[in-house]
């Protein structure tokens, strides 16, 4: 939990910073010793800043994005596995890093501004020095670090994948599910969540505060692998070939890109009854269709009871065209997954 920001302004914070280029870095510094920060140390080598953990004692770490041989983030994720304080990102003005620093597990991401004209860069140079300030006082996150290295550095190919449709009320649906699937779970999560464009990254970056598997969104080719819960990006169809993502550009279905249809279609061929399928709450129809065809091969289907819907839609349609085999709230559908899913 933060600490009250007004105690915590009175209490001497020192820094451990590293960033590159070496003019970001030095600004850097002259803003935080501004405002009242110390910094103990700071280089732009990522390895550099590695080897500098012994010496000496500070109470958060400042890094850039970018950094001269190992980036910010591989820095980061190293970072949290040495020692249990708090790891603070920050990105240029512009920057689109927030999934990316809260799967290496960053307390925080911090934007700098880089206009040294418009007039509000004393206020915001102020805001920046006491986001590091507050951030100090943050318990590193739990159990974010653990989760980050069981997931990224799973190698063994699933065997089977639990796909998940979900539109209106989904944030919340998707937390209560989430939260209970354990860090070893066996097969990754595979989730197509309608929702407003630029919005995405937000929600994957709370989603992976709430639940021990890594969220991320997977990029062309990517190979699909246990650990995960991934998302399917803004404007694209995600679809599973050959155990690899493919993003498409594919005709909008009922006017949503990406929808659910076609990410449930691709599955079968894939897994064949290795799998499950759930519709979350939302309103429309997508999705349902597709989970019938499943329901009939064999495939075990689940969707998200009526009482706890936002919007009781898609998993009604799904009912209605005897798709499902049980409804349960988002949680029952959790431990469902936890108790049945082959390891």
């Amino acid at each position: 939990m933060a600490p009250d920001e007004t105690v915590r302004t009175t209490i001497p914070i020192k820094v451990l910073l590293g960033a590159k280029p070496d003019p970001l870095r030095h600004r850097v510094r002259e803003i935080l010793q501004q405002h009242g920060l110390t910094v103990v140390s700071d280089c732009g080598e990522g390895a550099e800043l590695l080897s500098r953990m012994t010496r000496p004692r500070c109470h958060v770490v400042l890094v850039g994005t970018d950094m001269a041989g190992l980036d910010g983030f591989e820095v980061t994720r190293r970072l949290i596995h040495r020692r249990p304080f708090p790891v603070v990102m920050f990105q240029s003005e512009g920057g689109s890093a927030a999934v990316r620093a809260a799967m290496a597990g960053a307390v925080g991401l911090l934007t700098l501004p880089d206009s040294p004209i418009r007039p509000d860069l004393p206020r915001r140079e102020a805001a920046f020095a006491r986001g590091v300030r507050v951030m100090a006082g943050v318990a590193r996150p739990s159990p974010l670090p653990g989760k980050v290295w069981a997931g990224c550095t799973e190698s063994r190919e699933a065997r089977g994948v639990v796909g998940i449709g979900v539109s209106t009320g989904g944030p919340a649906a998707l937390k209560r599910l989430l939260e209970v699937l354990p860090e070893d779970f066996p097969w990754p999560v595979v989730v197509v969540q309608h929702i407003h464009t630029g919005f995405l990254e937000g929600l994957v970056a709370f989603l992976t505060r709430h639940c021990r598997l890594v969220c991320r969104v997977p990029e062309e080719g990517e190979r699909i692998l246990p650990g995960f819960v991934y998302f399917a990006p803004d404007g694209h169809h995600l679809e599973i070939r050959d155990k690899r993502f493919h993003l498409t550009l594919g005709a909008p279905v009922d006017g949503l890109r990406p929808a659910v249809a076609p990410l449930f279609a691709s599955l079968l061929p894939e897994y064949g009854e290795r799998m499950v399928a759930v519709l979350l709450t939302g309103m429309g129809r997508d999705g349902a269709l597709e989970m019938k065809r499943l329901h009939d091969a064999g495939v075990v289907t689940l969707a998200q009871d009526a009482e706890s819907c936002a919007v009781y839609g898609m998993p009604a349609e799904a009912v209605r065209l005897g798709a499902v085999d049980l409804s349960l709230p988002p949680e029952g559908i959790g431990n469902w997954l936890v108790k049945q899913v082959p390891r």
